[in-house]
């Protein structure tokens, strides 16, 4: 006797439609991945942010990180939406020199070479 038994995903109300991964299932015991998620989610139950975005407790919505990619080493934040900046470079966006550091660029900036 073949029963079939349906369980609903979880996809934390970010999706509509899920469909088994047998692969998934035989790593975690649980096979329901969630197709198209929303609300700049990702992830198999559509639990994190996509790439590029942030939130700081899981009941907030992902933002987007807006790093500034000549200022920035990534265009992935913390959970802060903090950017983690290259040499000479600050702002919580990377976007502009230290103080006594000049020539904004994709290498960052350089310091101001005493006289």
């Amino acid at each position: 006797m073949l029963i079939l038994c349906f369980v609903a995903c979880n996809c934390n109300n970010k999706a509509e439609r899920c469909v088994f991964d047998q692969d998934l299932f035989d790593r975690t015991g649980h096979g329901g991945r969630c197709i198209g998620c929303k609300q700049n989610t990702a992830g198999v139950n559509c639990e994190k942010c996509k790439d590029n975005f942030y939130r700081g407790s899981a009941n907030e919505p992902c933002r987007v990180c807006n790093c500034n990619p000549t200022g920035s080493a990534s265009l992935q934040c913390d959970s802060q939406g903090r950017c983690i900046c290259k040499p000479g470079v600050t702002g919580e966006k990377c976007d502009r020199c230290l103080p006594n550091f000049f020539g904004f660029s994709q290498r960052g900036c350089r310091l101001v070479a005493n006289i």
